[in-house]
């Protein structure tokens, strides 16, 4: 299981920039706590966004302006981090699930439409 979980985690990092996929379903699937499936979105997450930093840094992307809209947004995301917890914490497994499944659907129907 622990296998499976890294493999999950290293596929949704590498393409991070599109919307869910099986791995979602597959977590889902472990029927662990809602905070276990959150807590793996954010570390996949930041995982991603201090690799792009480290990357971009390297070729001088990153200015003084952009670390302060990366605190910025790195606080935002925190907070909201934290507002999703106490949120989920009051769901049912079965309501997160169908939340879950609920915005996957949402996801596919806006690729189906747009295109993107």
């Amino acid at each position: 299981m622990p296998f499976t979980l890294a493999l999950t985690a290293l596929l949704r990092n590498a393409q991070r920039d599109r919307p869910p996929t099986h791995g979602d379903r597959l977590f889902l699937g472990l029927n662990l706590p809602a905070t276990a499936y959150v807590a793996t979105e954010a570390v996949t997450a930041t995982a991603m966004h201090v690799t792009k930093t480290v990357v971009y840094g390297r070729y001088g992307v990153i200015t003084a302006g952009t670390w302060t809209l990366d605190l910025g947004l790195s606080a935002a995301m925190i907070l909201g981090s934290w507002t999703g917890n106490k949120f989920i914490e009051r769901l049912s497994k079965e309501k997160f699930s169908l939340l879950v499944e609920a915005l996957l659907v949402a996801a596919a129907l806006s690729l189906i439409l747009t295109g993107r």
